[in-house]
């Protein structure tokens, strides 16, 4: 690995669940508590200091229709992205209920193996007891998410990523509670795909070979 290896990554998610604040909060470690929500992707480069190497880490921020066009540079982009992350809020239940739509927008445009990261934001929002029954039901959804597509509709197994013994990482935009493992986690895979890419890209569900150069 070069001392400035460059990773791309993609945020995808609902509106308002603080994706951008969570980019801003790893870019300039600084909270915005108010952020326009643009009506294209947004473009973000940051430096990353991984094991003692330099990582130049190009983060794009997409919402729902910027993936809806097939042939927008926010599809490239995400095509070729070395890691996802899957954004959800605690304080938005719809944002959790719309992780599958998400998981599948991701199998229908991403390779195969690319690791898929789900976060969840605004830890800052809820008390501890409230959290860990929340924890439980999140890790069901999602358990139950995964088997769904795994048994029904793609018959393959997703690349997530799991935090522990969890199947999200639970993060705070706010006061940077669990950043800083999220960041470690999605680089750190996001560099394992960098080493090992897949060839095939999934296309509606379907595998597509990949092209060389």
């Amino acid at each position: 690995m070069s001392n400035n290896q460059k990773v791309q990554l993609s945020v995808i998610g609902n509106i308002y669940v603080g994706k951008s604040t969570i980019i801003f909060r790893i870019k300039e470690n600084l909270f915005y508590p108010t952020l326009p929500v643009g009506v294209a992707p947004d473009f973000v480069n940051v430096k990353y200091r991984l094991n003692n190497r330099d990582i130049n880490l190009q983060i794009i921020d997409m919402h729902g229709s910027c993936l809806q066009d097939q042939n927008s540079l926010s599809i490239s982009f995400i095509k070729h992205s070395q890691s996802v992350l899957v954004g959800f809020a605690f304080d938005d239940k719809a944002s959790l209920d719309s992780i599958d739509y998400w998981l599948k927008r991701c199998l229908e445009t991403v390779r195969e193996s690319t690791p898929i990261l789900i976060v969840a934001n605004k830890l800052d929002l809820i008390s501890e007891q409230q959290f860990e029954k929340k924890k439980n039901d999140i890790n069901f959804y999602i358990q139950a998410t995964l088997k769904e597509f795994s048994e029904k509709d793609h018959k393959i197994e997703i690349n997530l990523i799991k935090n522990k013994e969890d199947y999200f990482f639970p993060v705070s935009a706010k006061d940077r509670t669990g950043i800083d493992d999220l960041v470690k986690a999605w680089v750190t895979e996001a560099i394992k795909m960098s080493k090992d890419p897949s060839s095939v890209i999934l296309t509606d569900g379907k595998k597509k070979k990949r092209r060389c150069c």
